[in-house]
């Protein structure tokens, strides 16, 4: 891995938590939000979306989740 546990973990977070602001920003409407990964970034992904719920925070309206690992 390029870093250390829990940074990749931490970015997913931040981006995640950006995104509302960045897709006003760039005057997106968009009112679904997919989220996708393979093998480690699958998993990734299942993470996020189980650090969301149990921070009863906004889910993704769809998770692909390639071969998590």
């Amino acid at each position: 891995p390029e870093a250390p546990f829990p940074q990749a973990i931490e970015a997913m977070q931040a981006v995640w938590s950006a995104l509302p602001a960045w897709r006003d920003a760039q005057g997106l409407r968009a009112n679904k939000t997919v989220v996708a990964g393979d093998s480690a970034g699958g998993n990734l992904m299942a993470v996020l979306c189980q650090q969301l719920v149990a921070a009863h925070r906004p889910l993704p309206d769809l998770a692909v989740l390639i071969y998590p690992a």
